[in-house]
């Protein structure tokens, strides 16, 4: 059986250490830059079940990785509930901002969840082509990551909107939230129901929530997630990621009933290593070093850090555009003959 399913299912004679990335298909390699150009956008390229398992393949293909992670995009749940999204070239993800009920009532109206639909025909391909020993993994963004991205309208620093607008009107954030949770779990299962082994949940912008509004906005979201996944599918093994959550990873692990949690490069692996099983934490900007020996010694640390402790090997966040290729092959290859 595949290492990493082995990981995730609590087996403890672990030969290998399991490694998958994150982004690990995308615009670092050239093939995928060539794929790219048969979608007009990219949103129409994760909606196209041919390229996105094309791309989901193409890292399986080059790198001995323990999984493949289905291509798409975390933004695929806000359009499908009647936000308007476009990606722009050099801006990213642009969304019309919804920030009361009245207008995400409005929004609900246009909400058409088939549209989702192509990601599960591509998961459906994908399982087919993809060998038998290579778990594929589906994901969803979190509640608070999408929802910030709704009321902002795009990628921002200060979160100077959302944060706000939840002290001043928590009923409607409340509201948005409740709503992204239900799609999200539909979303979830669905992936199930179409193949994919193992699930993650990436909420990208848990660490600027403090407090009180970590638990309410990250960790109750994420446990209601979870539950109701579990409610259809009880052993799907499930991998959060509650991003840059600094000390507050120590709460989220004691009350979120998930299989393992990723960590970022800003965080300690030894924070929650004797709680649960983790995942990461490498800097993905190692990897645009141009001595192979740096990269060694970055990855040797990790590696003797967590020497007889269960973990699956990943990076702090995505692969990042400008990646060599070479470098991603030398990281996987001395992971996976590590002893």
């Amino acid at each position: 059986m595949n290492n990493l399913i082995n990981i995730l299912s609590g087996k403890k004679e672990i030969v290998k250490i399991p490694i998958w990335l994150m982004r690990q298909a995308g615009r670092y390699l050239p093939e995928y830059k060539l794929l790219r150009k048969e979608a007009n956008n990219f949103l129409s390229f994760c909606y196209n079940p041919n390229l996105a398992m094309e791309a989901t393949l193409q890292p399986i293909r080059r790198f001995d990785l323990d999984a493949a992670i289905i291509f798409s995009d975390i933004l695929v749940i806000p359009d499908s509930i009647g936000v308007n999204v476009a990606f722009e070239e050099s801006h990213g993800p642009m969304l019309e901002p919804i920030r009361s009920i009245k207008d995400l009532d409005l929004c609900l109206e246009k909400k058409q969840l088939s549209k989702l639909d192509p990601i599960y025909t591509a998961i459906e391909k994908t399982k087919e082509k993809l060998p038998k020993n290579i778990p594929l993994i589906g994901f969803s963004g979190g509640a608070w990551t999408l929802a910030s991205y709704i009321v902002e309208g795009k990628l921002t620093k200060d979160f100077s909107i959302i944060k706000p607008l939840y002290y001043n009107n928590p009923e409607f954030i409340k509201y948005l939230i409740d709503n992204l949770v239900e799609n999200i779990s539909k979303h979830l299962i669905n992936q199930i129901k179409a193949g994919v082994d193992i699930l993650q949940i990436f909420d990208s912008w848990a660490g600027v929530l403090t407090g009180n509004d970590y638990e309410e906005l990250i960790i109750k979201p994420t446990q209601e997630i979870i539950k109701k996944v579990r409610n259809i599918y009880p052993h799907i093994p499930i991998i959060s990621f509650p991003r840059m959550s600094g000390l507050n990873i120590q709460k989220f692990v004691k009350l979120v009933d998930c299989d393992a949690v990723s960590v970022d490069q800003y965080s300690s692996l030894n924070l929650i290593s004797n709680e649960k099983l983790v995942q990461g934490n490498l800097d993905p900007l190692v990897l645009l070093s141009n001595s192979k020996d740096f990269i060694k010694r970055r990855v040797d640390d990790i590696l003797v850090n967590m020497k007889d402790i269960n973990f699956i090997f990943n990076l702090g966040h995505g692969v990042v555009p400008n990646t060599p290729p070479e470098n991603v092959e030398f990281l996987v290859n001395y992971v996976k003959n590590y002893r």
